[in-house]
C-alpha cells in the first residue's frame, strides 16, 4: 500500500470523523460522551422541532378554512417534513446498539489487513473515493438546505397578506413588530430542521458508501485476479470471508433501518406533493423549487446507494464466473461453485424488508407525487 494512499485515507476520515459521531449523538441521543456544547445542542435541536410543530399546528388550526391557500400548503409540508424528523429518532434510539457495530466496523475498515496487500489498496482507494465524495455530498447538502430554509422563511413573511407559517401564542398580531419576531423564530426553527434533516440522512448515507466501498473492492480484486487464481491461494478464502462481511453488513443496516426508509419514502411522497402543489399555485415562485429541489435531493441519495449496490451485486457474480476457475482442482471447483451460487444472490437495501430501493423508486414516488398534485389542485379550485 502507497503511503500516499494511506495518507489520504487518514486525512478525509479526521475531517468526517467529527461530523459522523455528532450526527450519530444526534439520531441515537446517545450524548453522555458528548462535550457539553454538543449534549446543548443537540438537546435544543430537538426542543425547537418539538415546538416547531406546535406552532405549526396553532397556525393551521386558526387559518386552515375550506381552500387551501399557498401558505397553508407549505404549513402542511412543513408539518410533515418535521414530523418524519421524530418518527426517525424514536427507533432509531432503540437500535443505537446496531450504529455502534457499524461505527466500529467503519472504523475497522480503516486498518490494514495482513490477508492481502492488493485487497488492502484497493479497499483503501474505494473508501478515499467514496468517503470523498460523501464529504463533498454533505457539505453541499448542509449549505443548500440551509439557504432553503432561509428563503422559505423570508418568503412566507415578507409576501403580501402573510403573517408566516406558524402562530406565536399570546402575542398580539396587530403588534407593529409582530412579523419581525415571527420571521426571527421562523428563521431559526426552519434552519434547525433544515441541520438535523441533513445530519440524520447523511449518516445514513455514509455507512451506505461505506458498503459499496467494500463491494466495489470485491468486484476490483476479482478483476484484478481473475486470471490467477491458481497462483494465488488465498483468493476464494479472501472472496468468502470478504463476501459474507458484505451481507453481514447489508442485513444489519436493513435491519437497523427496518420501517424507517419505508416511512421516509410515505413522508417523503407527501411532502413533494403539497411542494408540487405549492409550485402549481405560485409557478414563479423561487421559494417553492428550492424547496422541492430539498425534497427529491434527500428522496434521491438512499435511493441511487441501493440501485449502485444492486449493479454492482450483478457485476460481481458476472466477473466471478470470469476467472479461470476451470484450472482449479476437483476440490476447489466445488467450492466455487458454492461461493458462486452465494454471489448470484442480490443484495440491496429494503424498505420494511419488501420494496427494494432504487432510482425506479425513486422515480415512481415522484411520478405518484405529480400525480396526485394534479388532482388535488384540480379539487381544490372547484
Amino acid at each position: 500500500m502507497t503511503d500516499k494512499v494511506m495518507l489520504s485515507h487518514k486525512k478525509i476520515y479526521k475531517e468526517i470523523e467529527p461530523e459522523l459521531e455528532f450526527g450519530i449523538s444526534l439520531i441515537t441521543l446517545n450524548i453522555s460522551n458528548r462535550s457539553i456544547i454538543d449534549r446543548f445542542v443537540i438537546i435544543i435541536s430537538l426542543i425547537s422541532i418539538t415546538i416547531f410543530i406546535i406552532l405549526l399546528l396553532l397556525y393551521l388550526t386558526a387559518n386552515f378554512e375550506s381552500k387551501l391557500t399557498d401558505n397553508v400548503v407549505v404549513c402542511i409540508a412543513s408539518f410533515f417534513a418535521i414530523s418524519i424528523i421524530n418518527i426517525k429518532i424514536v427507533p432509531l434510539f432503540f437500535q443505537r446498539n446496531n450504529f455502534r457495530k457499524l461505527t466500529q466496523w467503519s472504523k475497522s475498515l480503516n486498518e490494514p489487513n495482513a490477508e492481502d496487500e492488493m485487497f488492502n489498496t484497493i479497499l483503501k482507494d474505494n473508501l478515499t473515493r467514496f468517503r470523498r465524495m460523501w464529504l463533498i455530498l454533505h457539505k453541499i447538502t448542509k449549505i443548500s438546505f440551509m439557504l432553503s430554509g432561509c428563503f422559505m422563511a423570508f418568503g412566507t413573511v415578507l409576501k403580501t397578506g402573510n403573517d408566516g407559517m406558524i402562530k406565536i401564542p399570546f402575542l398580539s398580531e396587530d403588534w407593529i413588530y409582530y412579523k419581525v419576531v415571527v420571521f426571527i423564530i421562523q428563521l431559526y426553527l426552519t434552519v434547525n430542521v433544515a441541520l438535523v434533516t441533513v445530519y440524520i440522512d447523511m449518516i445514513i448515507i455514509f455507512f451506505g458508501f461505506e458498503i459499496t466501498a467494500v463491494l466495489y473492492t470485491l468486484y476490483d480484486y476479482i478483476s484484478a485476479n481473475k486470471d490467477k487464481m491458481i497462483e494465488n491461494s488465498d483468493f476464494l478464502k479472501i472472496i468468502i470471508l470478504k463476501h459474507f462481511d458484505f451481507i453481514d453488513k447489508i442485513k444489519l443496516i436493513n435491519k437497523t433501518l427496518l420501517y424507517i426508509t419505508l416511512l421516509h419514502f410515505i413522508y417523503s411522497l407527501l411532502i413533494a406533493l403539497f411542494f408540487f402543489l405549492y409550485i402549481r399555485m405560485n409557478t414563479q415562485s423561487f421559494v417553492g423549487y428550492l424547496m422541492i429541489t430539498c425534497v427529491l435531493i434527500q428522496l434521491f441519495y438512499p435511493c441511487v446507494v441501493g440501485d449502485m449496490i444492486n449493479i454492482k451485486t450483478k457485476k460481481l457474480s458476472e466477473i466471478f464466473y470470469q476467472t479461470n476457475w476451470y484450472d482449479l482442482s476437483l476440490k476447489d471447483q466445488k467450492t466455487f461453485l458454492i461461493v458462486l451460487g452465494i454471489i448470484q444472490k442480490e443484495y440491496g437495501f429494503k424498505a420494511a424488508e419488501i420494496f427494494d430501493i432504487n432510482l425506479y423508486a425513486f422515480f415512481q414516488i415522484v411520478k405518484c407525487a405529480l400525480s396526485y398534485c394534479t388532482i388535488l389542485y384540480t379539487v381544490s379550485n372547484h
